[in-house]
Parts: structure tokens; C-alpha cells; sequence
């Protein structure tokens, strides 16, 4: 048994170039974190998450700061004093802006349909708050869906690799950028409401 873990670039792999970096970072946290803690810390909520993605930037050799206040303006022209989930930049010619969801009921690892169907949702909904947020920034910015997934006994690397494969090559998923992580550490973790928590999709789309 073993880790799986990967990153899709669909589409303008020169937009995304920094995922690059970022992603391996943010699976080494993830793999890092379950072996210090035997617990996966993407089975919680939106903020921790997106505070392993912060971690993993600066790992990466950016730097990255949570939930600070923005300005938001949305298409009407009403504006508004709010907060943005996630701003990373390497000090010099590029920075970014991020809104990030995460659902609430986590997606069955058996139905990669509904990930993809959940993925599209909760994406659209982040766009739409990076769309406001850029309104009163200059820069690049994105929506980005965490999607921790579980399943009801443990998963073989079979099914899991054959969840990625679905997920990956959907023609109906909406985002550019595509990264999961199951580390090995997880692979039974029985989490919240007994159901075991293996791991974890990241969907990601430019909002400019």
C-alpha cells in the first residue's frame, strides 16, 4: 500500500505554472501531518485546509496570507468590507487571490460522479467570491473547491487510482487544475460519523 497522490493541468499550463510547485508542498503537509498526528487534518473544515495550502506556498518559496480584509465590490457595483480567504505571491512579478469552499457533507469515494458534480458546484460558488474580491484588486485570482472524500470500509489503491482516473478525465468537471492526495497514513482513518476519510480532491479555476 501506498500513497497516491497527483496534479492535473487541463488547460493554460502557463496561468497555473505556480500549482507546479505547490502541490507536491501540500501533499508532503498532508503526508506529513498524518504521520505526526495518525489524524488528516483535511477532514475538517475549509479554514484548515486552506492553512495547509498557505503553508504548503510558503514551503514552495512564496508567500501566502489567510483571511485578512478586502474590499469586495460585486457586478451591481455594491461595495462591501470583507474578507479573502487566501492571497499568495513570490515577491515579485506574480500574486493571486483565492476563495476557497468546501462542502459540508463530504463526497462518497464509490460515486465519482457526484464528485465531479459537487467539484462543480461548490467551484462556481468560489469564483463567484474571487470575482468580488478582484473587483477591488489588482492581480490574478481563483476559486478553489476542497474535496475531502470517504468511503464505507477502506478503499483498495484500485479503487482509489480508478476515482482519480474518473475524476481526472471528466469532460463535465469544470476546473482547470485538478490535485488529490490519499496518503498511506489515512488510507482507514475512521473520522466523523464513523465513515473513513482517505483523502482528498483540490479543484482550482482562474476567476480573471
Amino acid at each position: 500500500m501506498s500513497s497516491i497522490s497527483g496534479l492535473h493541468i487541463a488547460r493554460k499550463p502557463k496561468r497555473y505554472e505556480h500549482w507546479n510547485k505547490i502541490i507536491p508542498a501540500w501533499v508532503e503537509l498532508h503526508t506529513r501531518y498524518a504521520k505526526f498526528s495518525g489524524d488528516a487534518a483535511y477532514q475538517y473544515t475549509e479554514r484548515s485546509n486552506t492553512g495547509i495550502l498557505a503553508s504548503a506556498a510558503y514551503q514552495a518559496g512564496y508567500v501566502a496570507l489567510e483571511e485578512y480584509q478586502a474590499t469586495k465590490i460585486n457586478e451591481y457595483g455594491e461595495e462591501w468590507l470583507g474578507r479573502c480567504d487566501l492571497w499568495v505571491s513570490d515577491g515579485k512579478n506574480f500574486s493571486e487571490i483565492i476563495e476557497a469552499k468546501q462542502p459540508e457533507c463530504f463526497v462518497v469515494i464509490e460515486r465519482a460522479e457526484r464528485v465531479v458534480e459537487v467539484a462543480n458546484n461548490f467551484l462556481q460558488s468560489a469564483l463567484s467570491d474571487a470575482r468580488n474580491t478582484l473587483y477591488g484588486y489588482v492581480g490574478k485570482g481563483s476559486g478553489i473547491a476542497f474535496l475531502p472524500v470517504y468511503a464505507s470500509a477502506v478503499p483498495s489503491e484500485t479503487e482509489i487510482q480508478s476515482l482519480v482516473e474518473a475524476v481526472r478525465d471528466s469532460k463535465a468537471i469544470e476546473a482547470d487544475v485538478i490535485a488529490w492526495c490519499f496518503p498511506e497514513e489515512t488510507r482507514g482513518l475512521v473520522g466523523k460519523n464513523d465513515k473513513i476519510y482517505s483523502g482528498l480532491f483540490v479543484v482550482i479555476k482562474a476567476a480573471e
